[in-house]
């Protein structure tokens, strides 16, 4: 059986490759210091894996909502406005299984074949082929001056008819900065300096 075009179009995870070869050098008995895929350091809290036992235990185990179980999507609702002063709609949240994944389902949702979406470099490796997964196109943004972060009018720059959605990865795991000043900034790059179509959007 032959992979599909879209399929033979995705790169090799640049983070699965560095995991693979940090774990043959090591096996080779050599020093690694891995920067690579990081895992948490620490443990599960002792209420969430209490609970998860105890609901196991009942064997009572269906089929959740996609979008999460309400009580959840409460929660959650209730840490965003006690930890950023907001209090999204409960039809705009949805529990998943990472970030990645509700990115991809958000690709897949709004991108129509050769809609942009733009990204400060440096940014999460997986970005550039997820987007092409959803039929769309990468445009990552290079700052000019060789820094960490690209300047507002840099993003603008990149702004055009095909752009769909801008996302801001914050903070950012290859340099643990907050992109503050993009954050302060955004509205004048989507309504000032350079407006996207009616349909785009800043993720």
């Amino acid at each position: 059986m032959s992979l599909s075009q879209l399929a033979r179009s995705i790169s090799e995870s640049p983070t699965l490759k560095l995991n693979e070869t940090a774990a043959l050098l090591r096996d080779k008995g050599e020093p690694v210091i891995h920067l690579g895929g990081g895992e948490p350091k620490s443990k599960a809290p002792i209420d969430a894996i209490v609970s998860c036992a105890a609901l196991l235990s009942t064997g009572d185990v269906k089929y959740t909502p996609a979008d999460g179980i309400p009580a959840l999507k409460k929660a959650i609702i209730r840490y965003t406005e006690e930890h950023y002063g907001r209090q999204p709609a409960a039809e705009n949240v949805i529990a998943s299984s990472g970030a990645k994944q509700s990115i991809m389902v958000l690709l897949h949702a709004i991108l129509d074949p050769k809609e942009e979406v733009i990204f400060p470099v440096p940014y999460w490796v997986s970005y550039p082929e997820m987007v092409k997964l959803a039929g769309g196109v990468p445009v990552p943004v290079m700052a000019r001056s060789g820094g960490f972060e690209p300047t507002v009018e840099e993003i603008a720059e990149n702004i055009g008819t095909y752009t769909k959605a801008i996302v801001i990865n914050s903070p950012n795991n290859r340099r643990a900065r907050s992109t503050r000043r993009i954050h302060r900034r955004r509205g004048r790059v989507v309504r000032k300096e350079q407006p996207l179509p009616d349909h785009g959007r800043y993720l």
